[in-house]
């Protein structure tokens, strides 16, 4: 797991990580995830995907696993200026991506479902701290999310250490039937901005990089749950290429 989070990080501009040791850390629950995997594909979404950095880190995390099946990436996100990114990491993670502009508060939840039922990984990155401001309507979303993945799914979270947000999202999980498999409580790290936003990407993309990094990373596992998560690989695969839009076509 340690590729996930420091992919997602940015890894070129790391200096001096320090981080508590994973107060949960269940490898077996883990090893039985990645020992599913054995359909056509796997289906991931990021929500708040945004400059796609989590489809690097997942793409690395699972490659390094073993799992050579074809990746197949939702990214739901507010903006679609991002897409232009998206293009170029796709080619270069050599993934199947799909960029889909969603507000996640003002979606009507029927417009969610596609993204979260049939996904085998679904990716929250620094994402629920921008919608702390909603929490009401962030929470309704956050709930339907939650408990439409499919049993045996799992939600990787990455966002700010502090704030409440961790304490947000586990509470919620925990209703919905999801088990903590890893947590890093605390991730702190020195960035290099040069590194990770030098001045041709500022002026592109009007990208401003921070010079710390700490954050909270956990993942956790759907149980049996109660919403109407598809399990089946059939209807993966058949519902995954209706939806969405993708990046590369024309």
């Amino acid at each position: 797991m340690g590729e996930l989070l420091l992919s997602s990080s940015g890894w070129a501009g790391i200096r001096y990580p320090t981080y508590k040791p994973p107060v949960v850390q269940n490898l077996g629950e883990m090893n039985k995830f990645i020992d599913s995997i054995t359909s056509t594909h796997v289906a991931v979404t990021c929500f708040g995907g945004g400059p796609v950095s989590e489809v690097a880190a997942i793409t690395a995390w699972l490659r390094t696993e073993g799992i050579t099946e074809p990746l197949l990436f939702n990214i739901v996100d507010k903006y679609s200026e991002w897409r232009y990114v998206a293009v170029e990491v796709s080619r270069f993670c050599n993934v199947d991506l799909h960029y889909k502009e969603l507000d996640f508060l003002t979606s009507n939840t029927e417009e969610l479902l596609p993204y979260v039922s049939t996904m085998d990984i679904v990716c929250m990155s620094k994402f629920l701290s921008a919608l702390t401001a909603h929490r009401a309507a962030a929470t309704r979303s956050l709930r339907y999310v939650l408990e439409n993945m499919r049993p045996g799914a799992i939600l990787v979270y990455i966002d700010n250490s502090g704030g409440g947000t961790t304490q947000w999202l586990t509470g919620e999980a925990i209703k919905a039937d999801f088990n903590e498999v890893f947590s890093v409580p605390h991730y702190a790290a020195k960035l290099n901005p040069a590194v990770l936003a030098p001045n041709e990407n500022r002026s592109l993309y009007n990208v401003k990089a921070t010079s710390t990094l700490n954050v909270a990373f956990k993942v956790f596992k759907k149980g049996r749950g109660f919403g109407t998560g598809l399990p089946s690989v059939y209807s993966r695969s058949k519902f995954y290429y209706r939806i969405g839009d993708s990046c590369t076509s024309s």
